[in-house]
């Protein structure tokens, strides 16, 4: 036995002890992960939010740096704070047209219940008598819902006992919010000398071979990630615009509230616009039948020009994800992780697509695809 056999055998050995010692103890092992995970959730956060920041900031930098001629420092520190600033006050204008807007609804709606009970009673009268069947009774929803709003009232007493529960909570995730943007501050600043770090270890401890796996997967994870939050910020923001206009067009109530709903849920492919022409139609129904199906009309039609003509130019066409994929992608990311898991599963998706591609591609080049 030479010494390359032995090497090989002892190489073996090794690798089948180790496997047997995660398959023995792989409950503990994924609970380490998710405790390390946990632990730096922050950081993912924060690489998350420098991600999206990275091409505002790199905009105004470059806008800096040609028409004013400081220190890199203080452009990049002055860049930072005027695409943060923008953000923060575009979120808090949004939560001060919707928030308020919210409230007076929900008032609104729990003062005059009876009496959306009953123009919805009489919208399916109509219906069932132009039918010729059966009247639809929805005395008992209303009375369920009557009972629900008064019973608010006499669980306050109830509710104040977790409010030290539900304060600290919030206290921490406004902690983790805050480290999360302290830490993409810090990425976005020192992002060059950060991959530098990276690329020098990399090439110390790595072989070339897995180097350039690595690159090809941030190569493809940056171009589909890049296309696919954009797009869909875009997308989002026309089709909010769009349903607002419309619905100001046609003397629609909730216009601002069902709007920014709709734009909101419009980040999720494919289901998002749906999930929020649902809530504008619970929100109109109590006040007029007659209006909620407008608008239902109104965003079916609105859906149609925006999946056959904005989306594909947004984002159909930037990711290169098939629609059957697409579809696949969210139905899994979202009973994985929920709704984070509906953003994030058609971007993965993709990628994994784009690798796959390019990898079936190169093996169909060079011969090695298996016959």
């Amino acid at each position: 036995m030479n010494k390359e056999n032995r090497r090989n055998i002892l190489f073996l050995i090794t690798y089948t002890v180790i496997l047997i010692l995660i398959i023995n103890n792989i409950s503990a092992i994924l609970s380490a992960i998710g405790y390390g995970f946990q632990l730096l959730m922050p950081l993912w956060i924060g690489a998350v939010i420098a991600f999206i920041f990275d091409h505002p900031y790199e905009f105004v930098r470059q806008f800096l740096q040609s028409h004013i001629h400081w220190k890199e420092s203080v452009t990049k520190g002055l860049s930072i704070t005027i695409v943060y600033l923008l953000t923060f006050g575009f979120l808090v204008m949004v939560l001060a047209l919707v928030v308020p807007q919210l409230a007076a609804n929900l008032q609104m709606f729990a003062n005059n219940i009876g009496y959306y009970s009953d123009q919805l009673q009489g919208f399916l009268d109509q219906i069932t008598t132009a039918l010729n069947i059966s009247r639809i009774d929805i005395s008992s929803i209303s009375q369920t819902i009557s009972t629900l709003m008064a019973s608010i009232d006499l669980r306050i007493d109830t509710i104040a006992s977790q409010i030290i529960q539900v304060t600290g909570n919030i206290v921490s995730t406004i902690v983790t919010l805050c480290m999360s943007f302290i830490l993409s501050i810090y990425l976005l600043f020192g992002k060059k000398k950060l991959f530098q770090q990276i690329k020098r270890v990399a090439h110390c401890y790595l072989p070339q071979r897995c180097i350039t796996i690595f690159n090809e997967i941030y190569d493809s994870f940056l171009s589909v990630f890049t296309d696919y939050v954009s797009g869909q910020l875009r997308e989002a923001f026309i089709l909010g615009s769009l349903c607002f206009i419309g619905m100001l067009i046609l003397q629609l109530d909730y216009a601002a509230l069902i709007s920014a709903v709709v734009a909101l849920t419009a980040l999720i492919p494919i289901l998002g616009a749906y999930i929020g022409g649902a809530v504008g139609v619970i929100l109109l129904i109590f006040i007029s039948p007659q209006k909620a199906l407008i608008f239902l009309i109104f965003l079916i039609i609105l859906q149609q020009v925006e999946g056959n003509l904005i989306y594909p130019r947004t984002v159909g066409h930037s990711i290169g994800l098939p629609g059957m994929w697409v579809l696949l992608a969210i139905c899994i990311g979202g009973e994985l992780m929920g709704m984070a898991g509906m953003l994030l599963g058609v971007p993965l998706a993709a990628m994994l697509y784009r690798l796959i591609g390019k990898d079936v591609r190169r093996r169909e080049r060079d011969g090695t695809a298996r016959s």
